[in-house]
């Protein structure tokens, strides 16, 4: 079983199927019925997560509610001691993904037959109450026998207020792929709406027509990403798909499909029989054999529904009367029809010409202006002067014992600094999705607790990016200025104030194996917050064994080395973490110290690892 220790009655594991960042699926047999079905672990690093293990079970839950032949079947949930596992249908075949990403291209005929499969899935998940929200190719598996079944509701929503158990999320988190994700998911996880799920199968389809996706999410950032789809319409395809999709990834709500029925009718309107080329190119790309046969859909609930033209299909107000002023003007006639269109491409153009106006501002607009404005109001200045640095051959710590520098804390040497700003905080979960879009964090879920899980290298892009906005130089702080900052300027302070560790960090004995929100414990003398613990904290340098020996006395603003070397393996880290410990045996070592040095490499991050900002004085 891998890394799974456990036997599981009826249920003989075979080989694992694949592994993600939550949970991993083997292969199993139903030793009673000798029948094959997929069974999903819970990762064991995540069992004790209490955000992550609900939002595990309610996935669990929403799909075993769920029965539809385009849905795959939950029918069992297992828990027991830390393992938490449900069992699924097994589903012989590879995901949309896969397919897509193979040599082989669809034809239309495929394509329609698939979509309206997958629209038929959307539409039971919409009539159930639920908003799946990570619709995406490898959330879709094909089956040998042409069918196609939605899979992972790990981030499904439940728009019944009186369900929230099955809506675990934790507040305000941005979750769902960024690539598909609509522009109102991108703004806000509250505005998500049945119409959401649609702009994200607009995104797929447009991917099933094409063979790729339709940005490269490799070669741009996260950032620069979610701009584009806030403020972009998805390129043209130059086939009859376009109309379609235009409608479905429209960024203005009111013009998008209200619904998954109304974007099935006219997917199933389609005809392929008749040529209809648009400007002397082909109406379709040109396609090789499919290994998908291009029968028809057998009669389905979706189909029978959207061949009516007054179908309603949710009941929510703001979808009913979308719907009825629509069928209101379908009986109105053609001519009117037409006109209403010619509208809405006027519409279009006049929208078009106000975004390349407006640029990439508004997406500052609705997020990063009020994440700069927070950082920015929580910075402290700190007065410059002069420094010692160091440590001592030994010092009395904040446990009344005397306890021996570590040599690459020595010798104590005398620095000079410049004024500077310093985040009174560690920038947080919030803060980081609010300039830089989705992470998944660790401890997730908690939108004030300090934003761990990023490298060096990210963090780089994100202080540009604010940099960029504010016209202000903003980066992390030197080794010199955060210890600085953390000592109050005094060569005695280490700790913070009174030296009772408990006030003033979180560590391994009170955190309980977490990060907790930012500002909780008491600040030290400059107002400045968690110094000592919650997370470790990016600086700008690089690590030097000896740098504290090699650099000059009276140096004014020091840095460290200049680039990596054999002495110099990564980007230094100041200050404990939440899983820091601390002791008062000489056989080991009290990490829980302003004075100890951490380096990692600058492209990794991890759950002990975070940061604050510095703004250079003007």
């Amino acid at each position: 079983m891998g890394n799974f220790k456990y036997d599981i009655s009826q249920y003989k594991l075979k080989r694992k199927l694949g592994k993600g960042g939550m949970a991993t699926v083997y292969l199993a047999e139903n030793t009673k019925f000798r029948t094959d079905v997929a069974i999903k672990f819970l990762n064991v690093e995540y069992t004790h997560n209490e955000n992550i293990r609900k939002r595990f079970l309610a996935e669990a839950r929403s799909m075993f509610k769920m029965s539809h032949p385009n849905i795959v079947r939950v029918t069992d949930l297992v828990e027991e001691g830390r393992m938490v596992a449900f069992v699924m249908e097994y589903i012989d075949g590879k995901t949309l993904k896969e397919e897509l990403e193979s040599s082989h291209e669809l034809n239309n005929e495929a394509i329609k037959n698939l979509f309206l499969q997958m629209l038929d899935a959307v539409d039971y998940v919409h009539q159930a109450g639920f908003i799946h929200r990570d619709i995406k190719p490898s959330n879709f598996m094909l089956t040998k026998d042409e069918n196609i079944k939605l899979l992972d509701f790990g981030i499904a929503k439940n728009t019944e207020k009186d369900k929230e158990e099955y809506t675990v999320t934790g507040t305000n988190s941005v979750l769902g792929t960024p690539l598909y994700m609509s522009p109102e998911q991108i703004k806000s996880t509250k505005a998500v709406t049945y119409q959401s799920d649609v702009y994200s199968l607009g995104v797929v389809l447009w991917e099933m027509v094409m063979g790729k996706k339709p940005y490269n999410a490799k070669t741009i950032s996260t950032f620069e990403l979610q701009t584009k789809i806030v403020n972009e319409t998805l390129p043209t395809t130059n086939t009859n798909w376009d109309r379609l999709i235009k409608k479905a990834t429209e960024n203005d709500l009111p013009k998008r499909y209200t619904s998954v029925l109304e974007l099935a009718k006219e997917v199933l309107e389609l005809d392929f029989s008749v040529p209809t080329p648009q400007e002397g190119r082909p109406s379709v790309r040109p396609t090789a054999p499919s290994v998908l046969p291009t029968t028809p859909l057998q009669e389905s609930p979706l189909k029978k529904a959207a061949t009516s033209l007054n179908a309603a299909p949710f009941s929510t107000n703001y979808v009913i009367n979308k719907n009825q002023n629509q069928n209101k003007k379908r009986n109105q006639g053609n001519a009117l029809r037409s006109k209403s269109k010619t509208k809405q491409k006027i519409a279009f153009s006049v929208l078009a010409a106000i975004l390349i106006l407006v640029g990439v501002k508004s997406v500052y607009s609705y997020q990063r202006s009020a994440v700069m404005t927070e950082i920015e109001e929580s910075l402290v200045l700190v007065k410059g002067g002069s420094f010692n640095m160091g440590c001592r051959s030994s010092y009395r710590s904040n446990y009344n014992s005397f306890e021996r520098c570590e040599a690459d804390e020595q010798p104590l040497h005398t620095i000079q600094l410049d004024d500077y700003s310093i985040g009174k905080f560690e920038v947080t979960q919030s803060q980081w999705e609010g300039i830089m879009g989705a992470k998944n964090f660790h401890f997730e879920g908690c939108d004030d607790c300090p934003a761990e899980m990023v490298s060096w290298v990210e963090v780089q892009e994100f202080l540009n990016i604010i940099s960029d906005h504010t016209g202000q130089t903003y980066r992390l702080p030197t080794e010199a200025e955060w210890e600085y900052a953390a000592r109050n300027g005094q060569e005695d302070y280490l700790s913070a104030r009174n030296q009772d560790l408990d006030e003033v960090a979180w560590y391994r004995d009170n955190s309980g194996q977490k990060t907790h929100p930012v500002g909780k414990k008491q600040p030290n003398e400059l107002g400045i917050y968690d110094l000592t613990g919650n997370v470790r904290e990016w600086c700008g340098d690089w690590y030097g064994e000896t740098y504290y020996a090699d650099v000059a006395p009276n140096t004014k603003n020091p840095k460290g080395p200049s680039s990596r070397s054999s002495t110099s393996p990564g980007k230094v880290l100041r200050g404990a973490s939440w899983g820091s410990e601390t002791s008062t045996k000489r056989d080991r070592e009290n990490t829980c110290r302003i004075l100890k040095r951490w380096y990692t490499d600058e492209k990794k991050g991890n759950k002990y690892n975070g940061f604050r900002v510095v703004r250079e004085s003007q």
